[in-house]
């Protein structure tokens, strides 16, 4: 996966940590690389978007953030696709 590959280690990071953690959420802002990645997850089934219940001030309206967790299928395809880029 292509873009696994092209994640920055602080990026990485984020996912192997939510693979560590159970019932965690990512949190991310669109059109990141986070968001592209964590986005096909939630294509591919290994990930759901949460919906965010988070109020912000107006002068914040331009910053859209996101949120994913891991769904149990991708619990278990990750690690494989991550041991194989690795």
């Amino acid at each position: 996966m292509d873009l696994l590959r092209e994640l920055k280690s602080s990026d990485m990071s984020i996912l192997v940590a939510a693979l560590q953690t159970p019932d965690s959420q990512i949190a991310t802002v669109r059109n990141s690389a986070n968001d592209k990645l964590w986005s096909r997850l939630v294509e591919m089934g290994f990930a759901i978007e949460v919906v965010l219940e988070v109020t912000f001030p107006p002068e914040l309206t331009h910053f859209q953030p996101k949120s994913f967790a891991l769904t149990e299928q991708g619990r278990v395809a990750l690690p494989e696709l991550l041991r194989f880029i690795s």
